[in-house]
């Protein structure tokens, strides 16, 4: 999962003397000071319950519901934070997840960065900056992080999607969740397969992987497109694995459709929070995959 990293710098540059406030999507409750003593920090969540609350694999943290949306008020309290006086050089505000910044957040915290006056540094993170409203995105820097390509694992299709996300490896380990493999691909036959009309079936299983599925289906799209211009062996190898396991001339599929496959997804995804019935969820999904082809 590729990261981008936005901040802006508001009247005067970095130093490493600095009040931090961070603001996460964890929902109701007192702050969790015990997972980030040396901040100001209002819903604070865990890297291991981020991780699983962003694959929808937990909707609470010791009892307390885990929010869908960074809210309005939240960053009001981003604009009381700033407005304050510092006892040191500068403030530092951290918005993890901008993905669930609402439409009214978003217009508040952009009244936020263009109206405060304090000596403040604002970080935005977010997986997916086509979610970023560009009114917010036009004033930040901005910095993408990933990993090379040609470091990852490509014995398999699931082994290099898991090595693009080491650390959600490694918690899908500790707690025993079941990891998606490689025979997603041969299911996708039915879905390419323009007069196989079973794919549809495919949303009882579909749904039982959750969201990672998304993600692994965003990365299937993006290594067959990426890698048709890459000359390494290894990765040559993989493309004819995949399209050998999917049992289809995928040559046929050219790189728009894909494209659009890749923008479906993305699409779903944002939608995949908002408390939808599972079913309805995979069956629309993979209408609106075959009707992209």
């Amino acid at each position: 999962m590729r990261l981008f990293l936005f901040f802006i710098f508001l009247i005067t540059p970095f130093t490493l003397s600095a009040e931090v406030l961070r603001v996460v999507i964890l929902g109701s409750g007192t702050p969790r000071l015990d997972i980030d003593r040396f901040s100001q920090s209002i819903l604070v969540e865990a890297g291991d319950e981020r991780l699983l609350f962003e694959y929808n694999l937990i909707d609470d943290v010791d009892g307390l519901k885990i929010g869908k949306n960074i809210t309005i008020d939240q960053i009001r309290e981003i604009g009381n934070f700033a407005s304050l006086s510092s006892n040191n050089n500068h403030k530092i505000i951290i918005i993890n997840s901008c993905d669930f910044l609402t439409k009214e957040s978003a217009a508040a915290l952009l009244k936020t960065l263009e109206e405060s006056k304090s000596k403040c540094i604002f970080f935005l993170l977010t997986s997916n900056i086509s979610n970023i409203q560009s009114t917010i995105s036009s004033r930040c820097h901005k910095f993408a992080f990933s990993s090379s390509l040609e470091t990852r694992d490509t014995s398999s299709f699931s082994s290099y999607f898991y090595s693009k996300i080491p650390q959600a490896l490694e918690t899908f380990s500790k707690y025993n969740i079941d990891l998606i493999d490689d025979e997603v691909l041969m299911e996708l036959n039915s879905l390419f397969n323009e007069e196989d009309q079973s794919f549809i079936q495919l949303s009882d299983p579909w749904k039982n992987r959750g969201y990672l599925l998304l993600d692994y289906l965003i990365e299937l799209f993006l290594f067959l497109i990426k890698s048709e211009f890459i000359s390494d062996p290894s990765v040559k190898d993989l493309r004819k694995k995949i399209m050998h396991s999917i049992d289809i001339d995928i040559s046929g599929v050219n790189r728009t459709s894909l494209i659009r496959l890749i923008d479906v997804l993305l699409h779903k995804k944002r939608e995949s929070f908002l408390n939808l019935n599972p079913k309805i969820f995979y069956d629309n999904l993979l209408i609106e995959l075959r009707e992209n082809i």
